[in-house]
């Protein structure tokens, strides 16, 4: 399995953050990827279970074997970077050039590594949403796809994809809620109730907090990443999560 970066730039706190819901995200895709087979095929070639196969491009009938992982972490999922596009939980997101010109995670992708992308969002403690996709279809149809550009201020750039802007084979599977979300919308789907944050989460949370009151408080721009105020409290769906707080 390869780790799709996050597109903040820093690997080495992503990486710390993923390993923490590997084992679940693991689950998850063993899950989806490897299935009980028919009793036919149990019968006549001696077959338990069977892996996922890609269904198009070079590889096609070949069993998937390089899955990408990406997940976000809490607070994330009813946000958005500005009021003009698509929340995130709506998105999922590529590191898609470097200003040093170093190759980066879309061009690997587009050369034809990783079968399978996975991409979560934790909320709370949680691996709640997420979407299993298939690359060679991301592959076929990037070009067409619609997407916003994202400038980390690190040197490094992402794009960040609208899931219904692809054919709906891309997705292979995905949580209720994020099946929800691609039906009806990300309102649709609403947070855990009583979250009192501790251990991890808690210091996930007061970070946030206190990158949202520096910025307030210097009256600076926050980070494109860092969900805002505005994106937070506008929905009443976002009004309960902080009331959970």
């Amino acid at each position: 399995m390869n780790y799709w970066d996050d597109t903040k730039g820093d690997y080495y706190e992503d990486r710390k953050f993923a390993d923490l819901w590997m084992p679940k995200a693991r689950e998850i895709i063993g899950s989806v990827v490897v299935k009980v087979a028919s009793s036919q095929v149990d019968i006549h070639q001696a077959t338990d279970c069977t892996v996922y196969t890609i269904q198009s491009g070079p590889r096609a009938g070949q069993a998937a074997h390089a899955i990408a992982i990406r997940v976000r972490r809490p607070y994330n999922f009813w946000c958005r970077s500005s009021k003009e596009v698509p929340y995130w939980a709506e998105e999922f997101t590529v590191r898609s050039s470097r200003d040093t010109g170093a190759i980066t995670e879309l061009s690997k992708i587009k050369k034809g590594f990783t079968d399978l992308g996975f991409y979560g969002h934790v909320e709370q403690n949680e691996l709640r949403h997420w979407i299993v996709f298939d690359m060679e279809i991301f592959r076929q149809y990037e070009s067409q796809a619609k997407w916003q550009s994202i400038n980390n201020g690190d040197g490094t750039h992402g794009k960040a994809y609208e899931i219904s802007s692809f054919p709906a084979i891309l997705i292979i599977e995905a949580s209720p809620t994020m099946k929800d979300v691609l039906a009806k919308g990300v309102h649709s789907v609403k947070p855990k109730a009583h979250f009192n944050p501790s251990g991890t989460l808690a210091l996930e949370y007061r970070q946030w907090c206190h990158c949202v009151e520096h910025h307030n408080n210097n009256k600076t721009k926050l980070p494109w990443h860092t969900p805002k105020i505005h994106d937070i409290t506008h929905t009443k769906i976002g009004q309960e999560i902080l009331r959970s707080q």
